[in-house]
This record gives C-alpha cells, structure tokens and sequence, in this order.
C-alpha cells in the first residue's frame, strides 16, 4: 500500500513539470450557457428564471384569466348566494354573514348559515356606485348607469370631469341646453334649468348632486340650488309642501315635494310622507312605513311629553334616523348622559348584561330606594339607597370608590378602602370626627366611615352625612343613636333597627 501511495505522487509531479498544480486552470469545456424556455417549462404566462441568471417572460393571459403557475385558468370567483357561513364554491374562502345588507338575518343549521327573510334588493347608492352594472344580491342585476363624456367608470366609480351646462338657464329658451346635458327642468321656485337624468352623483360632474325627481326619474342638480338642504329635522330650511329629505340615489339632501302619508302609514317611496318624516322600514317590519326624522346626534332628538321613544339611525338616510317607540339601549360607563332628559339608564333585567333608557325616579343619591327606577337621573340603587353611577370618565367623590354593580358592566360610587367600616366594630375604624354607621338601615351589614353635618334631633335629612355627631339618619329624619351601654332618655326607649347590630335609635318621648 505504501508503495503504491508513493507512486501516485511521483505520477503527479511527472504531469505538473515545472508549473505547481494549484497554478493549472484547465477545466473542461462545456460550451457557452443554453437559456432554458418557457416551452421546455411548459409555461406559457407568467416569468422564470432562464438558468443562466437572467428572466425569462412567457407571457400574459387573456382577460377573464389568471396566471398559475405558468398555465393560464378561469379565476374561481368566490359565491356565496345566499349562505351565510361555511365554505363557499372556492376552497378556503368562508362566506361572510352580509344577510342584513339585503333585509335578512343568518339562520344556522347542521354549521351552514342561510339568508332568511324577505330579500331587499341593494340598491347603487346602497353599495356606492355611480355607474356600471352591479348584482343587486337577490337574484338580479342593477344598471347604475354611464358616466359623463370624457368620464370613466371604474368600479361603480366615475372619474372627475366639470359638469359644463348643468344648471344653465332655460326659463324661456329650451335650445340653451346642449348635447350632455339636454333636458330643460322646472321646479316651483328658481328659473328652469338644464340638466340630464342619473342614477348617482358620479353622472352629474364633480361635487354635484343627483336628486330632482319627475315622473319617477332623477336628474342632476348644481349645488349650489336652492333647493340643497342641509338637516331634514323639524322640515326649517324648505318652503311650504317641500319637505327636506336625503336623495335615495345621491348624497345630498334635497327640498323635495312633500307627500301626505302621517306617522306610522304604510308607504311605498321616499317622499310619500309628509314634512319631517320618511318612509322606512324598521327591521323586523313587513313593509315600510312613515317615521320622524331625528339626529342621532342631539339626545332629545325624540323626546316628546315624556313619551318613549329613541332615535335609530339610519344608513339610507345620511347619518340621520328615525324615531321609534320604546326605550333605547344605554351603556352605563355614560352615567347617564346617553339617556335623554328626565331618563336614566338601569337594567333591564335581573341579569343585568342589557340597559335601557327608563323614565328617572324623584329620590336624589343617598336617599332611600327600593328599585333602580326611583332615582335620579345618573343613579343607582345599591343597599336600599340611591348611589352615584361611575366610571373611568366619571370618578366618585372624596371618600368614595368606584365599585362593581350588579355585573361587571355597571358601576357605582360606594365608600373603600379607609372610608369603609364594620357597623358595631371598634370605635378606631373611622377617622378622626368621623363615625361608622351602616349604609343600609336595612341590612346593615356594610358600613361607612360619616362625617357628619349640621342637623339636629328631629331634622329632616337624606343621608347619614346630614345630621349631626351622635345621630343618623333613618327614614328621612336625624334620630339620637343609642346602645345596651348608651341608652336613651327617659321616656325616649332604644329601637334596634339592625338585627344583631347594638345600634338603634332613640323613640318616642
């Protein structure tokens, strides 16, 4: 083996001569690089890599196709009809619950979701197109229109372009229109003017409005019309038998003639009722009907003689609503606020996970309640008294802290931490010239930490904190306290009003 080891090395230095063998270059010679093609892939869309560091393009598919993977396929369009969960005809794409955009609710049954209901057709404004064709999601399909010439419609969208000879005056010559817009409108008050039909505002030229009607059909109004109204609440910008009302195909509001349908008729159009309200279908409705207009915004919006009812707004008209009848929800980290005047927000029930907007109590927070509903506006009743809602935008006084409520949604003003206190406890619980006396009368269980006020014996009072040292208040008057070692004076004999608790009061006499 060793020999033949050292044969090989005398073999190599024989081939390498004088020159080292690091110094050879000599490879073997395979010619210059060959491109691979799209052909030998099998592409025929797309780009590869040729295999000798450059790209190669392999061209593009026709329209209505897609490239994958260098083969050229119909796309699969995802639909859905009308399920509402689960898998739709393409493989990890799930179909959304979109049923309330046609009138509908998902009803699930064996984990697919169907559309139940009566479908409502979408309309262009409803889905914001201006032009194109579109599906309406009920089975047909909705023509949007065309743009202006020298427009184009992208996505229901049309391009911006000045509206030259929209709103020309044609009062006494009707050949003053030209070819884009052809047709001379008169309405009750300004001259007649030259406009053209449209489905949206997209079709009447930049920042104009598609509104007027006549004999069922739209055109395009300037904006800067008289007849542009800004808020349809309480009908005070247009004239007598006009109503102003939000353009069901545009974006703007519009003095339109006034129906005669009242609160509450059955209607068929927009414009069927009369000033100040409009024809709506509420969910859960079979057919549309007249309502009052309100601003969601404004929280009396709907308020009338104390009657029940709360605004609703409404997508079709703008971001103003409706009023409908019975309470409206609250969230109680408003204390309130979101309730309208002379309402507060309490429970709806026992559980209390939903609030509602009900009709204030008279009793003001410290005085005694059996119910949420006897108090003022932003109380709570907790331990038979009125306590203060709360929240992180609405803290508690001085000695008093934000605690949970009948859930983990409502809060209320109660004294923690050192204000809180044993009734019948040590004599140290409490501060300096405070004392602790129970919260409820009734339970008097928990304890608060009182300093007290000015009101004698005898005086009228709502809380503890009103009547003076050695007194508390029970059922709207300060009593003298008394106890198996501080009786009371003669004839006055001691009442325990808390069983199990040495505290009572002071009667009679």
């Amino acid at each position: 083996m060793k020999r033949a080891f050292h044969l090989l090395l005398a073999t190599m230095a024989v081939a390498c001569g004088a020159a080292s063998c690091a110094e050879d270059d000599s490879r073997p010679d395979f010619g210059p690089c060959e491109p691979v093609s799209c052909a030998d892939r099998g592409h025929v869309c797309g780009t590869i890599e040729d295999g000798c560091g450059g790209l190669v393009s392999c061209g593009t598919c026709p329209d209505g196709q897609v490239c994958n993977h260098g083969t050229c396929i119909e796309p699969c369009v995802p639909s859905c009809g009308d399920q509402c969960s689960g898998e739709s005809n393409c493989p990890g794409v799930m179909c959304a619950d979109d049923c309330h955009l046609t009138g509908r609710t998902c009803v699930v049954a064996d984990g697919v979701g169907t559309c139940s209901g009566e479908c409502v057709p979408r309309t262009c404004k409803s889905i914001g197109y201006d032009c194109g064709k579109v599906n309406d999601w009920c089975g047909s399909t909705i023509d949007c229109g065309d743009c202006l010439p020298g427009s184009e419609c992208t996505l229901g969208k049309c391009s911006a372009v000045d509206a030259v000879g929209l709103g020309v005056n044609c009062e006494y010559d009707q050949g003053a229109c030209g070819e884009v817009f052809p047709s001379c409108m008169k309405l009750a008050g300004p001259p007649a003017f030259c406009t053209r039909e449209c489905t949206g505002d997209g079709q009447c030229g930049t920042d104009n409005c598609c509104a007027a009607v006549k004999d069922g059909k739209h055109f395009c109004v300037p904006w800067g019309s008289e007849y542009i109204c800004t808020n349809p609440v309480g009908n005070r910008e247009c004239a007598i038998g006009e109503t102003c009302l939000p353009s069901p195909v545009g974006g703007c509001l519009f003095c339109f003639e006034e129906g005669s349908l009242k609160n509450g008729q059955e209607c068929a159009t927009f414009d069927d009722c009369i000033a100040g309200y409009a024809c709506v279908r509420l969910p859960g409705a079979q057919k549309p009907a007249c309502h009052e207009i309100c601003d969601p915004a404004v929280i009396d919006s709907c308020l009338d003689d104390g009657s029940i009812r709360h605004c609703v707004q409404q997508d079709a008209m703008g971001g103003f609503g409706v009023c409908v009848d019975g309470p409206a929800r609250c969230s109680p980290d408003k204390v309130g606020t979101d309730c309208p005047t002379g309402f507060n927000c309490i429970p709806e029930d026992a559980s209390c996970t939903a609030f509602k907007c009900a009709a204030a109590g008279s009793k003001p927070i410290g005085d005694t309640c059996s119910k949420h509903a006897d108090c003022l506006k932003g109380g709570y009743c907790a331990d038979g008294r009125c306590r203060s809602l709360c929240a992180a935008a609405a803290p508690c006084g001085e000695f008093l802290g934000c605690v949970q409520g009948c859930s983990t949604k409502i809060r209320f003003c109660d004294p923690v931490g050192g204000q809180a206190c044993t009734p019948g406890g040590t004599a140290d619980q409490c501060p300096e010239e405070m004392t602790c006396l129970p919260k409820s009368m009734t339970t008097c269980v928990q304890g608060e930490c009182v300093k007290h006020g000015s009101t004698g014996a005898g005086g009228t009072c709502v809380t503890h904190r009103d009547c003076i040292a050695g007194t508390l208040c029970l059922d709207g008057n300060c009593l003298v306290t008394c106890s198996l070692e501080k009786p009371c004076a003669l004839p006055s004999a001691c009442v325990w009003p808390c069983s199990g608790l040495d505290l009572g009061v002071c009667l009679g006499g």
